[in-house]
């Protein structure tokens, strides 16, 4: 059950995004999705028209749950997100009450590009921990199409085999796939690749370089065969972060820092 807070500044997309970021990496929702995947089928030509058959007992069950929930978020001022996991040779229910965080949001060309503090968090930290060589990694969320957003949920460090200089940074991708394709088991395939990250070195903002934009010019066509923009983060000196964000279907780039 998914629930706003009053000013809507934790919004359903956003509440979606926290909850399938709890999937991929809270250890209370592990195996939330398991056996699911086997039995769904699409009902549509939509990237997420799956179901699936749910028994009526059960079914019955986590009504008489949400609506319990529904009549108390419904009274309060805060946002909540609450999974209720049934075990059936029990007959236990086991309420996981998600922590939820408010997103940093951005727009660039009409898509929302929702950032997790806890990301930005992560990505200032590594790059301090690699001082003085550059950093980086790959970003993953949720994405929407119709509604334009971008959400960023979760950041992966640079693989083992990366390339690590004081004024460059080459990603290298051993285990990196098995790690994505992991991931998007555990979230039903809702939380994906959405762009790369990256650190600059001591006395360099988050503008992106010239260098940067190559890398963005590389990466945009496999982006935009996904329907996707091409997106960077980059982390700077004094904490200072930015995107740098090719438009789908353009060749202009749009620099952001904040």
């Amino acid at each position: 059950v998914l629930a706003e807070d009053r000013e809507r500044k934790k919004n359903l997309i956003w509440l979606e995004a926290e909850y399938m970021r709890a999937a991929a990496t809270d250890e209370r929702l592990n195996g939330h999705f398991d056996g699911l995947a086997a039995v769904a089928h699409r009902y549509g030509n939509g990237c997420r028209e799956l179901s699936a058959v749910v028994a009526q007992d059960t079914m019955a069950l986590h009504a008489g749950l949400a609506a319990a929930r529904i009549r108390m978020s419904a009274e309060a001022d805060s946002a909540s997100a609450t999974i209720f996991r049934f075990a059936r040779e029990t007959g236990a229910i086991i309420p996981v009450a998600v922590d939820l965080a408010t997103p940093i949001v951005h727009v660039l060309d009409g898509w929302s590009v929702l950032l997790h503090p806890d990301v930005a968090s992560a990505a200032i930290k590594l790059r301090v921990e690699n001082l003085p060589v550059e950093t980086g990694g790959v970003l993953l969320g949720l994405v929407d199409r119709v509604q334009r957003y971008l959400a960023i949920v979760a950041l992966l460090p640079a693989p083992p085999d990366s390339q690590q200089w004081p004024t460059s940074f080459i990603r290298g991708s051993q285990g990196l796939l098995e790690t994505v394709n992991g991931i998007s088991r555990r979230t039903l395939g809702n939380v994906v690749y959405l762009g790369e990250w990256h650190s600059h070195p001591r006395g360099h903002d988050a503008a992106p370089s010239g260098t940067d934009w190559e890398a963005i010019a590389l990466c945009g066509p496999f982006m935009e065969s996904d329907g996707l923009p091409t997106l960077m983060l980059i982390v700077g000196e004094d904490r200072q972060l930015g995107f740098a964000f090719k438009p789908l279907g353009e060749n202009r780039g749009i620099s952001h820092q904040f």
